[in-house]
């Protein structure tokens, strides 16, 4: 909805109060880790969008953030955070956008979608997913894992509690799916 659409405008502004209100509508937080779950999705949503301006760049639109049941992608990658504050992460876009973003992320050329731009959304995603484990594991005291990145290209994945943020570069739209 729209309120929701312009809270998430405000993240790559660096709003905490905004990202706050977001994790409060969409029911991010989970009272039963025994933490502080609000100040971790905020920092999580943080880093994400830094990543995006760091890695990729901040020429980005964020479009919408929605409550998601199921999602289909051609190209989609998930990694997991495991411990006492668990996510599934998902990055999932078109092949064309697939491209254009790992040649951007590892600035090379890429003009097919194959191994090497699949190992550049597995990096991106585990190297946005590792710097939040530091970071948690320094700010928080939480020590977490991570799984393997999994492709589910093609695929329709299905979620008990999911948010979905959607990002649009010039290059095309990216879909980012947090799972609780």
């Amino acid at each position: 909805g729209k309120p929701i659409t312009q809270l998430i405008q405000s993240f790559s502004k660096g709003r905490k109060a905004s990202l706050l209100i977001l994790c409060t509508i969409i029911g991010i937080s989970d009272a039963n880790t025994g933490i502080d779950p609000s100040a971790i999705d905020i920092m999580y949503l943080e880093l994400l969008f830094n990543s995006f301006i760091r890695f990729v760049g901040d020429d980005y639109t964020p479009l919408s953030a929605e409550i998601c049941d199921s999602f289909s992608a051609d190209c989609m990658v998930r990694q997991d955070i495991k411990g006492s504050y668990a996510i599934s992460t998902y990055i999932g876009m078109s092949q064309t956008t697939a491209i254009n973003f790992a040649s951007r992320y590892v600035n090379e050329s890429f003009s097919v979608y194959d191994e090497y731009v699949q190992a550049s959304l597995d990096d991106f995603l585990n190297l946005n997913n590792g710097l939040f484990l530091v970071n948690c594991s320094n700010d928080q005291a939480l020590e977490l894992t991570l799984t393997a990145p999994e492709h589910f290209d093609g695929q329709t994945r299905s979620f008990n509690k999911a948010c979905k943020l959607k990002l649009l570069y010039p290059f095309g739209a990216i879909h980012f799916i947090i799972e609780f």
